[in-house]
């Protein structure tokens, strides 16, 4: 299928310190190029990609095989928002924002530009967040996560996150676990369980 040039789904994907640390990097990274993968030939779409740590940043989605995780403390979900939100809030139609994540927020964007981070997380990073995500609602902006596995950091945030939005959260690896069976399973055929959780958000 033709890639279309518009761009109205812009993919999140966790490049945290954390992630890596939980063993999890690998998982999170090979799903998010799957993510790109059948997005392209199954629906033609070529998403926007923003990758983030301790800040959010725009990549070129062909620098995605290439990238590394971020050796730096800092898991800014909310500027990860932000940005995907000012892709996105301009676009006639249908708008989405998928994270392919694991880490629970640590940090946020102040008004002035600043960052605040506390580890543990702490209520004013949990509040800024979830703020990001009502501002996405309002703009009618859907935001989704795929999860790598049932026992993610992010769960319990990520799914008072989508609820504001109208989205809903998918996991990977029911085992929980990254060195299993299913595990390596999947980092060899991810396809097919990237695409039944993009269908189920009708992505596909």
């Amino acid at each position: 299928m033709a890639v279309t040039g518009e761009i109205n789904t812009v993919i999140a994907m966790d490049a945290t310190l954390r992630v890596a640390m939980r063993w999890l990097w690998d998982v999170v990274k090979r799903a998010t190029v799957s993510v790109f993968d059948v997005l392209s030939a199954d629906a033609g779409l070529r998403p926007a990609l923003v990758v983030y740590s301790e800040t959010a940043r725009r990549l070129d989605p062909d620098l995605l095989p290439e990238l590394k995780y971020d050796v730096i403390y800092g898991v800014n979900v909310h500027h990860a928002l932000e940005l995907a939100t000012e892709a996105l809030k301009d676009i006639p139609g249908s708008k989405r924002i998928l994270f392919v994540a694991d880490s629970e927020p640590t940090a946020y964007r102040l008004p002035d530009g600043e960052l605040h981070y506390a580890s543990p997380p702490d209520r004013a990073t949990a509040d800024a967040t979830l703020d990001a995500a009502r501002v996405c609602g309002r703009l009618q902006i859907r935001v989704d996560f795929l999860l790598p596995t049932t026992q993610s950091e992010l769960r319990a945030t990520a799914s008072s996150l989508a609820a504001v939005t109208g989205g809903t959260v998918g996991i990977l690896l029911p085992s929980g676990a990254p060195f299993t069976d299913e595990c390596q399973e999947f980092m060899e055929h991810p396809d097919d369980k990237v695409r039944a959780f993009l269908a189920s958000i009708a992505l596909v």
